[in-house]
């Protein structure tokens, strides 16, 4: 009987950004919210999450750029909303929005990355992420109007 064991060279890749815009608007209207890339290039699979207070959003749907829609599979689950993808084919985004997730505003909520995301690049490289959280405000008028309740 023979064994087999295979050794995975991991590479780690530095100067890549993932961004959570912000936005305000009034209780109960649509708010549109984008995640903006820098630095990512040749990148074959990405695993992110991104978390809000379900009390104070409800999630409805993202739109992709054009060069993840394909192979992008994506849901909400309480609360924080979990992207897959993956590709033969390498995709390069630098300075551009990876995606625009929309949602309907009962309040404040902090846009936040949970720490299990990956992405990968060719060939089977790391990309070391930083990470910029955003958010979701009232405007200063409800703002006031709350607090005097």
């Amino acid at each position: 009987m023979t064994l087999l064991i295979s050794c995975l060279l991991v590479t780690t890749v530095f100067g890549q950004t993932a961004t959570i815009g912000t936005g305000c608007c009034g209780i109960g209207q649509m708010i549109a919210i984008p995640v903006y890339a820098t630095g990512w290039e040749d990148v074959e699979a990405i695993t992110m999450s991104i978390q809000f207070d379900q009390s104070q959003l409800d999630f409805l749907y993202c739109d992709f750029h054009p060069d993840f829609k394909s192979n992008m599979i994506y849901n909400n689950d309480n609360g924080v909303v979990r992207f897959a993808w993956y590709t033969l084919t390498p995709e390069t985004l630098d300075n551009g929005k990876f995606c625009t997730m929309f949602f309907i505003q009962w309040g404040a909520s902090p846009l936040t990355f949970v720490p299990i995301n990956e992405f990968v690049k060719t060939p089977y490289i790391i990309m070391n992420m930083t990470y910029v959280n955003g958010g979701v405000t009232l405007p200063p008028s409800m703002m006031r109007r709350e607090q005097a309740w």
